[in-house]
């Protein structure tokens, strides 16, 4: 009686997973990838406008760079609806038209990443509507600060102080 139980124990074991199992193993593992997936994407999308807010800060670096380098004033244009920016030679002041016409400094523009726009600048904690920024030969700038957001309310602060590699990027001010 005994060696019959045995053999049954070990005919059911061989047999596999059950229904009922394999579904309990499934489930699980939606639960756990609901709850991992989320906080996975999150540091993913933040790292976005984060990684946006440095191109922009080492563009208007290398923008300032350029302007005390070549001892030409450069202009950085930012788009209105602050989702791409460009540089460009600034206007002749005579006629008020570009030194040279139509001309861009760098390639083209640069277009911020999905969602993300600058959609904000302040001027000593006053917000103002710039939508062009000369940087002088001199080397010396205006103190601003740009606000980078996201579709999700992420911000990130590009800083320019008044010198030219004062350029840094901030969670807060």
């Amino acid at each position: 009686m005994l060696r019959i139980s045995a053999k049954r124990a070990s005919r059911r074991s061989s047999r596999g997973f059950t229904l009922i199992e394999l579904l309990l193993v499934a489930a699980l593992i939606v639960v756990l990838a609901g709850v991992v997936f989320p906080r996975m994407s999150g540091p993913v999308r933040s790292r976005s406008i984060e990684a946006n807010a440095e191109d922009l800060a080492h563009f208007i670096r290398f923008t300032r760079r350029e302007s005390v380098r070549l001892q030409q004033a450069l202009v950085l244009h930012l788009s209105r609806d602050g989702r791409r920016y460009w540089v460009s030679l600034p206007p002749a002041p005579e006629t008020g038209a570009p030194v040279i016409e139509g001309a861009r400094f760098f390639d083209d523009e640069v277009f911020l990443g999905n969602g993300i726009a600058i959609d904000e600048i302040r001027k000593q904690r006053e917000r103002v509507e710039l939508r062009e920024i000369e940087f002088s030969p001199s080397g010396v700038s205006p103190d601003l600060t740009l606000r980078l957001q996201d579709g999700e309310g992420r911000k990130k602060f590009v800083v320019l102080g008044a010198w030219v590699d004062q350029v840094s990027v901030q969670d807060e001010l």
